[in-house]
């Protein structure tokens, strides 16, 4: 009996990915570069000359396909009157008058982005986040075995990371050592970081792809999705699990193919068994516990000690973690429920979701569900298949609920995506 190693470690379904990737190199070069401003690492990543350079290049493409300047004309004037409640409320100086412009370059890029690719956003996006999910994992463990092996990287990632890929983390590691289509978190050396700054966000991202390829793959079983999942389970990030249980969810109540979801189920159960036996696993178990637990126990305390903090000193805005904001979550709705815009908020935190709402209010809730409901419906238009609508409502849930973990609340490619049902045209999926 002969061993087909191509089949052990799904060589076929990479290249096939990456022959999709060679025959629209430059689409997905594009797209890339997105990934690379989605990320946020780079030293040019937040340079005004960039942010316009990204807009003209993407207005470019866009204009080459097609562009519908009605459409993206609707999406600024519904941004012009997003903001004007909080301009009428809060005033308006240049400061914040320089923000408001930079929002709107960041949003008309996004439409430029999503006409440019139309239907082809989402099959490309997750065609590329599997492919660099694929790399990861080798260079993941390899990362668990000897991490100082990618100290080589050193001079380049100083080079072209933000200040912090200078810094020494805990563990003795140089915080960030970048290798393009992978990072090397020093703070999270023994957690699987992929082509994100941190796991969680690259955890983020996995979710969000796993989920678009259950939808182009019809919901049916896909080799695809091993891949996905391992990468996941490295993150080791409490966050993404939740993202994953709801993944899991999602396809059992699509499928209901007991079936094939009790193999897969024991198939899981061996392999954690299995990797309970090392140190490696113990390590991590161990960092989402402590996590987890303190977490439950001190998240109120800190908001509360945080807001009395700001009571008394009222200079500058208190860092809080991501779930204490959650705890306030009311409290910025009563107080705006139109957004305060640009102006100075009393907290400072990396949940997304909540800084969304405290610059835009009810009105961005409304947008988020609206366009993720859409969103999905148009991916089924793809894949020509008609999903239960608590199907659609769960995977609205699973596009939001990373932002509460991720400060990518302004970002290009978090804006295209929103946009992406607004822009997307007829079209019958194929295989890649």
């Amino acid at each position: 009996m002969t061993i087909n190693i191509r089949k052990i470690l799904l060589l076929d379904e990479f290249l096939l990915s990456m022959k999709a990737i060679e025959r629209a190199k430059w689409s997905y070069l594009f797209l890339f570069f997105q990934f690379i401003i989605f990320a946020d690492m780079w030293k040019f990543c937040r340079a005004d000359e960039v942010l316009i350079l990204n807009c003209f290049v993407s207005a470019f493409l866009a204009i080459r396909h097609k562009i519908e300047w009605q459409k993206i004309l609707l999406v600024m004037i519904m941004y012009g009157l997003i903001i004007l409640a909080p301009i009428i409320n809060y005033g308006l100086d240049a400061k914040m008058l320089n923000q408001y412009i930079g929002y709107a370059i960041r949003i008309l890029t996004a439409c430029f982005i999503a006409s440019y690719f139309k239907y082809d956003l989402i099959i490309k996006f997750e065609n590329l986040v599997y492919v660099l999910a694929y790399i990861s994992i080798p260079l993941y463990f390899l990362q668990v075995i000897n991490p100082h092996i990618y100290d080589i990287f050193t001079p380049f990632s100083k080079l072209i990371m933000l200040s912090r890929s200078g810094y020494v983390a805990p563990s003795g590691l140089t915080m960030h050592q970048y290798l393009v289509v992978f990072v090397l978190n020093g703070w999270a050396h023994l957690r699987n970081s992929g082509f994100m700054w941190e796991p969680a966000a690259f955890g983020m991202m996995l979710a969000w792809s796993f989920l678009f390829c259950m939808y182009l793959k019809r919901f049916r079983w896909h080799p695809r999705m091993i891949i996905y999942t391992i990468a996941i389970f490295t993150t080791f990030s409490l966050g993404t699990y939740t993202y994953a249980f709801l993944l899991f969810l999602v396809f059992l109540m699509q499928n209901a193919d007991w079936k094939k979801i009790v193999y897969l189920l024991i198939g899981v159960v061996c392999v954690v068994l299995l990797l309970t036996q090392t140190n490696w696993l113990d390590k991590n178990v161990e960092m989402m516990t402590n996590k987890a637990e303190n977490y439950a126990e001190n998240s109120e305390k800190r908001l509360e000690k945080n807001s009395e903090m700001y009571v008394i000193q009222d200079t500058f805005p208190k860092r809080v973690d991501r779930l204490s904001q959650m705890f306030i979550f009311r409290e910025i709705l009563q107080e705006s429920p139109l957004g305060r815009g640009m102006t100075q908020w009393k907290y400072s935190s990396a949940n997304g979701l909540v800084l969304l709402v405290v610059m835009w209010g009810y009105p961005i809730l409304f947008v988020l569900i609206v366009s993720y409901y859409f969103f999905f419906r148009k991916i089924s238009k793809i894949a020509r298949i008609r999903p239960r609508i608590y199907i659609v409502l769960l995977s609205v849930l699973v596009m939001i609920m990373p932002l509460i973990g991720n400060p990518v609340y302004n970002q290009v490619l978090f804006f295209a995506l929103l946009l992406y049902s607004f822009f997307a045209k007829r079209y019958v999926y194929e295989r890649l």
